[in-house]
């Protein structure tokens, strides 16, 4: 057992996932669209998140599909 920072440390280490919360890792290339609320994933599932996760998660998400188009 070990806490969970602890357990995703290697995950974020990879630029393809984001933290978005206490408990939660996402996969950015897996996200279609950020919104206020939340995000959308590419099978039309939403999460709904804070609006300032959702800033931080849109900024995340933006630097990784610009890095993807270098």
């Amino acid at each position: 057992r070990c806490p969970f920072s602890e357990a995703v440390a290697e995950l974020l280490a990879d630029k393809r996932f984001a933290q978005c919360g206490v408990s939660t890792v996402v996969n950015l290339h897996h996200i279609t669209s950020v919104e206020n609320e939340g995000i959308i994933f590419d099978s039309g599932e939403r999460m709904f998140l804070s609006k300032r996760i959702c800033r931080e998660l849109r900024a995340a998400w933006n630097n990784y599909w610009i890095m993807q188009e270098s």
